[in-house]
């Protein structure tokens, strides 16, 4: 378990704490590590979740699918980053389903308020792991409000420019490369990937947006 610790540190839950104190809380958690193969559900939709989980490496979508089969993605996520907590904590079934999208291992463990009681846990660490809890919630509900913003427009260019408008925000840059491929592009923004590509090369025609791949420039 110790090999995780690095990556654990830059976990938000995790944030400020030593290696003592994760291998502390880690025991009082009840954590495991689990290993998925690419294509394996880590959480699947109408699932009881009774895990947090941590991704320790690989890769892994969020993702709901409509009717139709269509794929709404909500998050792409990497080494360190915490997802499932709202269903574990809630004790509600699965919303969503956690995708493997690479062969990866992640961090398994209860949240609980008798978990957190535990005497080699202390008040301390309990309040820590709980201050960061809310805080990673904070930065989904942030997330979320983005995705809307996004999926909330009428056309198709309206939710391309407010997305690469968004990621101008948050990298305080009007060149940046944006996380996600053209097919998760289009599945993150609910639409098809075909319009998507005609979106965005129209958008360069008329010299609003400059890209290569996943680097783009807004002019």
């Amino acid at each position: 378990m110790k090999k995780y610790f690095e990556i654990l540190k830059k976990a938000k839950l995790f944030s400020g704490f030593s290696d003592d104190q994760i291998e502390i809380v880690l025991r009082c958690l009840f954590a495991r590590v689990k290993r998925f193969e690419k294509g394996e559900l880590i959480i699947a939709t109408g699932e009881k979740v009774p895990t947090v989980a941590v991704l320790l490496d690989g890769a892994a979508h969020v993702y709901s699918d409509d009717i139709d089969g269509n794929r709404n993605t909500y998050a792409k996520l990497g080494a360190g980053d915490m997802f499932g907590e709202v269903f574990a904590i809630a004790g509600a079934k699965s919303a969503v389903n956690a995708e493997a999208a690479a062969s990866c291992e992640a961090l398994l463990f209860n949240f609980s308020k008798s978990h957190l009681s535990c005497r080699k846990c202390g008040q301390c660490l309990a309040e820590m792991l709980k201050d960061n809890m809310m805080m990673e919630l904070a930065y989904k509900n942030i997330a979320l409000s983005e995705k809307l913003s996004c999926v909330g427009r009428r056309s198709i260019r309206e939710k391309v420019y407010q997305y690469l408008a968004l990621q101008r925000i948050k990298h305080g840059s009007s060149t940046f490369e944006v996380p996600l491929s053209r097919a998760e592009m289009a599945d993150y923004l609910c639409v098809d990937r075909s319009a998507l590509s005609a979106v965005l090369s129209r958008l360069q025609q008329e010299g609003l947006i400059r890209f290569k791949r996943n680097r783009f420039t807004i002019l």
